[in-house]
């Protein structure tokens, strides 16, 4: 099993190398912003199952890659959730980020300026019938009524 992951890691990477040559081949990969994400990670029975349903760093501790025009190559151990990637981009874009926007931007973590931008990360996990948003490992109540305009 975990040989397969392997090759699906490897294919990924590939891939990866096939999208990213294009924008360099054409010039344009210096002044462009490219962002390579997880939605999740994998568990092979390290808490006995093999899937990716639950709150552990296996599952939640995953990839987030951000290259930006004049930005050094660096590895950040910052928290970062996904909802931070929009309010990103629109920075480095110079859109104002609206309000109801729940990330961060994580532009001055990317330029030094800030160690951090979020003292905590959501993730979800669900379990059958049961879903929950984890807030520092506490479960804080589903919120459905929020939705971009």
């Amino acid at each position: 099993m975990i040989a397969r992951y392997d090759g699906e890691v490897r294919r990924t990477d590939e891939d990866l190398g096939e999208m990213l040559a294009a924008p360099e081949e054409k010039g344009w990969f210096e002044s462009s912003i490219i962002i390579v994400a997880a939605d999740h990670g994998e568990e092979f029975c390290e808490h006995g199952h093999t899937s990716h349903h639950g709150v552990h760093d296996e599952m939640i501790r995953v990839p987030l890659v951000i290259s930006v025009p004049h930005a050094a190559c660096k590895n950040i151990e910052a928290l970062a959730n996904q909802a931070d990637i929009l309010p990103t981009v629109l920075d480095y874009l110079g859109i104002v980020i609206p309000v109801p926007c729940r990330g961060k931007s994580l532009r001055p973590i990317i330029e030094g300026q800030a160690r951090s931008v979020s003292d905590f990360i959501c993730a979800e996990c669900t379990a059958g019938a049961i879903s929950c948003q984890i807030r520092i490992g506490l479960e804080i109540p589903r919120d459905d009524a929020w939705e971009i305009p």
